[in-house]
C-alpha cells in the first residue's frame, strides 16, 4: 500500500512491476530458515493446556528469584496470561507455546518477558499507567 524505495524479493511470489517500486523485482529467492532452539540458559516447568482455558484468567508467579531465566512451556494459550515480577525485583521469564497464541498476555513491571511460539500469533501492544 505504500511505496517502497529499494529491491522486493519473494520466494515464489507474484510481486509485479508497479511505479510504487523504485528498484529490482525477485520472485526466485530461495529462503532457508533453519530451526530454532531454546536457550540452554533456561530452568523448564510445564503448565497443563487446561490451566490456560478460554475462560479462566491466569497468574504466572516465577518460583524462586533466580539469576537465570524460568522457562514455562505450554501446548497453547487462549485464555488470559499474567506475568508478575518476584517481591518487586527484576524478573526474567521466557514462554514457549508450541501450538497458537490467542489470549492475552499482560506483563507487570519489572518483568522481563521472552515469547516462543510454534504456531500461529495475533499481536497488539497497549500500555496502561
Amino acid at each position: 500500500m505504500g511505496t517502497v524505495y529499494g529491491n522486493v524479493a519473494t520466494n515464489g511470489g507474484t510481486i509485479v512491476r508497479s511505479n510504487q517500486i523504485h528498484g529490482t523485482i525477485d520472485n526466485n529467492v530461495p529462503l532457508n530458515i533453519p530451526p530454532y532452539t531454546l536457550p540452554r540458559r533456561c530452568h523448564y516447568h510445564n503448565f497443563s493446556q487446561s490451566t490456560f482455558s478460554a475462560v479462566s484468567r491466569s497468574l504466572l508467579w516465577p518460583r524462586v528469584r533466580q539469576v537465570r531465566q524460568t522457562l514455562y512451556l505450554l501446548s497453547s494459550l487462549t485464555g488470559n496470561l499474567t506475568v508478575n515480577a518476584i517481591g518487586g525485583a527484576e524478573t526474567f521469564v521466557a514462554l514457549h507455546v508450541t501450538g497458537d497464541i490467542t489470549g492475552k498476555i499482560t506483563v507487570n513491571p519489572k518483568v522481563h518477558l521472552q515469547v516462543y511460539f510454534d504456531g500461529n500469533v495475533s499481536v497488539k501492544s497497549s500500555r496502561f499507567s
